[in-house]
């Protein structure tokens, strides 16, 4: 009966050795996760990215650039979020410190770690930028060519004429086409006499190609989206369609003047049509010039005249539709 009870005891000693050591597990368990937890919301993530944050703030940024990688280092910070952190420390080296080896491996490291990243676009983009400002216009050629190709935005256009099938250059894999250079030739009509010529023709053609390679070598270092640019850009593009507004309100709607019309307008302005002469003696007198003499003149000052008056009529209309007001007062004599 006696070992029956030390049996029973022993059994009881162990079950509760048993649960305390379970317990113990559990609350030492309990104060690691705890302690993890913590860890991973409070001090080390919010000062780091507030202290990277208020260094650029200060203009700091190398500094910035240590934090956000202390803040990358970080070991329980998933791909996505070392991604998008790796393409801001890109950008402070290109944009703030000009430094494109860097910023090249930054934004290498941001493509890698989360090929996926919403903005993978921009990510190659500034790559193609990196390489090209680093002198490497072959690896930035080929890096805009395997993502152009990776996305499907190549162009492929057939001939449309026969002029587009003869092809005079190479650019790399693009060809320039007879057509592509005949058209360029067009821009400019008043000279397209000059070009009449092999070799005049041929050192036009040379002059294409160094603008074609130029403008590639800008849009590679991403100056399409230069803010300068973009100004400049906007202001060419505002006077292109006043001028062609222009010319379908008002040049298209001129009509040409009979031979009456410009003989009334050159009765009303004929003290316009004078000339100076001199006699024997030296002295200066202006003489009348006949109508025959200046016709193509007083032409073209008519269709001038008939071309402003349309076109302040059209300015007319428009400021009576907007209801246009002036404060004039707001100026002074400077």
């Amino acid at each position: 009966m006696k070992e029956k009870i030390i049996n029973i005891l022993l059994i009881i000693a162990i079950i509760i050795g048993i649960e305390t050591t379970f317990l113990t597990f559990k609350s030492f368990r309990h104060f690691f996760m705890k302690k993890d937890f913590s860890a991973r919301d409070s001090s080390d993530i919010d000062i780091q990215k507030k202290l990277a944050e208020e260094y650029m703030n200060q203009g700091l940024y190398e500094k910035a650039v240590d934090s956000y990688e202390r803040y990358i280092n970080l070991p329980w910070l998933g791909l996505e979020k070392k991604s998008n952190l790796s393409y801001i420390i890109g950008n402070i080296y290109m944009d703030n410190l000009s430094d494109y080896n860097n910023a090249l491996a930054s934004f290498v490291r941001a493509k890698v770690y989360y090929s996926s990243n919403a903005g993978i676009s921009e990510i190659n983009k500034k790559i193609v930028i990196c390489l090209e400002k680093l002198g490497k216009s072959v690896d930035a050629e080929r890096e805009m060519s395997r993502v152009t190709s990776l996305t499907g935005q190549e162009k492929k256009e057939l001939p449309k004429t026969k002029e587009d099938s003869i092809i005079v250059a190479k650019i790399g894999n693009r060809s320039i086409t007879m057509g592509e250079f005949n058209k360029e030739i067009e821009r400019f009509p008043m000279a397209k006499e000059l070009f009449k010529e092999k070799k005049k023709k041929l050192e036009f053609l040379g002059q294409y190609i160094a603008g074609e390679l130029l403008y590639d070598s800008a849009k590679r270092q991403g100056l399409n989206d230069d803010k300068k640019v973009i100004e400049d850009l906007d202001f060419a593009k505002k006077q292109l369609m006043i001028d062609r507004l222009i010319a379908e309100e008002v040049d298209s709607k001129l009509e040409e003047p009979t031979e009456g019309d410009l003989k009334l307008y050159y009765e009303a302005n004929k003290d316009k049509y004078m000339e100076e002469k001199k006699d024997e003696a030296g002295k200066t007198t202006k003489v009348q010039q006949e109508f025959e003499q200046v016709k193509d003149r007083v032409n073209f000052e008519y269709m001038s005249m008939k071309r402003q008056e349309k076109i302040s009529g059209l300015l007319d209309n428009l400021k009576k539709a907007k209801g246009v007001l002036i404060y004039d007062d707001q100026f002074k004599e400077e």
